[in-house]
């Protein structure tokens, strides 16, 4: 385990640690193979998700099938995990959205919370709609 270093240290440790691990990592194991603690992985994994994987041109999936994280390899098994991230964004805009229409019918309807219902309507069907195109 490492002692504290900067985020973007600890971030470029956790891509070092994925890109000599093509078939991917737990977390556990990325973890151990990038010298961090879970805590000091999750904080650089966020730098990793913002900033590396974008400089480097290697997306950062999770690959549900064999339970690890991975740079992906190929076109479609970046499309899985994309399609898999969208539908569950569109499923937490769903569940925003009923949460929204709960409270307006405890609380009382407001112009504002209508045109926020409405946004966020539109917002969940945009989504849902990128899903259609990948």
């Amino acid at each position: 385990m490492a002692l504290y270093q900067p985020r973007h240290v600890s971030a470029q440790m956790a891509y070092d640690a994925l890109k000599a691990n093509p078939s991917g990592l737990d977390w556990y194991s990325w973890a151990r193979a990038a010298g961090l603690a879970s805590s000091q992985l999750s904080y650089a994994q966020g730098l990793l998700r913002e900033v590396l994987q974008t400089a480097n041109g290697e997306p950062l999936i999770w690959k549900d099938s064999a339970g690890v994280y991975k740079l992906a390899q190929t076109k479609p098994e970046l499309d899985i995990y994309l399609v898999w991230r969208f539908k569950s964004l569109t499923t937490m805009l769903y569940r925003i959205e009923q949460t929204m229409i709960a409270g307006r019918a405890k609380f009382g309807k407001t112009r504002m919370g209508k045109i926020t219902l409405r946004d966020m309507k539109r917002v969940r069907e945009d989504v849902a709609d990128l899903v259609a195109h990948l």
